[in-house]
């Protein structure tokens, strides 16, 4: 690499694109345009992937980047996740202590407050 270094720093052009390619390799991807619905809520990813099954099916997208692009929208799902998880604990946060109680004392409210029940196995 160093005499291909030398080359391109005495003029040799190859040389000098060989260096560039090393240093910037070209994209081996390309750009693709298809209908894409905007993703805005957790109900509007099934109309995107849907989108994504039919340009593949149109032959619009390889496989390859419907796999891709459905790693994005894996994210977006992902943080659509982590704001309501926030959402819920900052609805937590504002109840009183009054209100917490009334809940305890109601049996915990739906299945979505009640933890997961133990099972227990009678030794004898």
């Amino acid at each position: 690499m160093q005499k291909a270094i030398q080359m391109a720093l005495n003029g040799d052009t190859i040389a000098l694109r060989l260096c560039l390619e090393r240093i910037y390799p070209p994209r081996k991807d390309r750009p693709v345009t298809f209908p894409l619905p905007p993703i805005n809520t957790p109900l509007d990813v099934a109309d995107a992937m849907s989108a994504v099954l039919n340009a593949v099916a149109t032959g619009r997208l390889t496989p390859a980047d419907a796999a891709e692009i459905s790693k994005v929208v894996a994210c977006i799902v992902d943080a659509f996740e982590a704001t309501n998880l926030t959402d819920r604990h900052v609805r937590i946060d504002k109840l009183s202590d009054e209100e917490l109680d009334r809940i305890i004392a109601a049996g915990g409210g739906t299945s979505e407050t009640v933890g997961p029940r133990l099972l227990t196995v009678d030794p004898d």
